[in-house]
């Protein structure tokens, strides 16, 4: 692969733009006895680019082994409604439970829609299902419905950004050859890669950005 130009994070926009990359994007599943399966092979995806964050990959699912796919009850939405001057107020939703925060936003920050969730329960394995850690939106707003229906996955199978020893009963995510990883903390989904620069939005003391 090609040495890429360096990204900084804090020249992407908000509210986030939608572009197609040409790199391949790749997801291997390890089973617990060492043995990988393709999960995801694509040279037709998209990525979302936000400002302090990591880029989000969109992958079609033709290219996804949907097979391994069981749909989740699991739903999350973002809205936001502006107070005066500028304040706005994010409210979002994980089953009817909300978690709030406050930044400086546009009041359009509707972006993408009501996402929905799959779990994982790969043939190959015994390990119980991988929950809610692939998200689509299947009826996303005007700006992103070019990836309707696509899937995206968080850049570790596991709940925390550990990974068992050898990597066994995990997943691994590439962008052209190099493994990502993943965004810090376990609420946002972005793949860091070695040109992604600039302090990321997603550790303790930056839920405030």
């Amino acid at each position: 692969m090609a040495a890429q130009t360096p990204e900084n994070v804090w020249d992407y926009p908000r509210p986030p733009a939608l572009e197609k990359t040409p790199l391949r994007l790749r997801i291997v599943w390890t089973d617990e006895e060492g043995q990988e399966s393709v999960l995801a092979d694509t040279m037709s995806g998209y990525r979302v680019l936000e400002t302090s964050h990591p880029p989000t990959y969109y992958i079609p699912p033709k290219d996804v082994n949907t097979e391994w796919l069981t749909k989740s009850p699991r739903s999350s939405f973002c809205e936001v409604s502006l107070y005066p001057p500028s304040w706005a107020e994010g409210l979002v939703f994980y089953n009817h439970h909300a978690e709030l925060h406050f930044r400086l936003l546009p009041p359009d920050r509707k972006w993408k829609g009501q996402a929905t969730y799959y779990n994982l329960q790969p043939t190959t394995s015994s390990r119980p299902l991988v929950k809610d850690r692939i998200w689509t939106y299947s009826n996303p707003t005007p700006r992103f419905v070019i990836i309707k229906d696509y899937l995206s996955f968080y850049a570790t199978s596991s709940s925390s950004n550990s990974r068992s020893e050898g990597g066994k009963g995990q997943w691994k995510c590439f962008v052209g050859e190099e493994e990502v990883v993943p965004q810090e903390g376990d609420f946002y989904g972005g793949w860091k890669t070695s040109w992604i620069q600039g302090k990321m939005k997603g550790g303790p003391g930056t839920w405030g950005w």
